[in-house]
């Protein structure tokens, strides 16, 4: 059973809203008294996060002939970059 075709335009909003948050994440510096792996994980891989999620949106999109199947993969990563980012908060400070 196919989606209908306000399906495309709710993952079109998403793409933005992530890409948005990537965005700002990627943008601005919200780092405060970190330093080492944890900058690393607080300014790059959260945005890097974001960035998949909105991949993973965009695919579901079927705006341009990119494989759906592709949306499965980048969601995996946003996932694991966002397990890091996590995972990044026990690193104590040096």
């Amino acid at each position: 059973m196919s989606e209908p075709p306000q399906t495309r335009y709710v993952w079109l909003a998403l793409t933005i809203i992530a890409f948005g948050v990537a965005a700002v994440y990627l943008i601005f510096d919200f780092t405060t008294g970190t330093s080492g792996i944890r900058w690393l994980a607080e300014r790059f891989v959260h945005g890097a996060c974001w960035v998949f999620l909105g991949l993973a949106a965009f695919t579901k999109t079927r705006f341009l002939p990119i494989p759906e199947k592709l949306a499965g993969p980048f969601a995996m990563f946003a996932g694991a970059c966002y397990i890091a980012y996590l995972l990044s908060s026990f690193i104590p400070e040096a």
